[in-house]
């Protein structure tokens, strides 16, 4: 399953509109590409929608998540607290 949602932003200003991210694979899924699939289709939907910037919230122990995000996309800010790696990231 993936999920797209975007985030309001304040049409007036120069921020960027950004959209959250979240993927969740069942465990037989895992581990055959398909959260990198996941990906570049939900990155490609938003960008056709005119998202620019995408926001993903992902347990600071899920390094194979973080490691996907490193690798296909160019982050922009990550900052880890409490457990939660909050990650604000462009697609390359």
């Amino acid at each position: 399953m993936a999920k797209s949602a975007t985030t309001p932003t304040d049409p007036a200003s120069d921020e960027e509109v950004t959209g959250e991210v979240a993927f969740v694979l069942e465990d037989g899924y895992q581990g055959q590409g398909l959260d990198a699939v996941l990906l570049e289709a939900v990155l490609r939907a938003g960008t056709d929608r005119g998202l620019t910037r995408f926001r993903a919230y992902v347990l600071a122990e899920n390094h194979w998540m973080l490691r996907l995000l490193a690798h296909h996309t160019r982050i922009i800010e990550s900052k880890t607290e409490q457990g939660e790696t909050i990650v604000l990231f462009e697609p390359r």
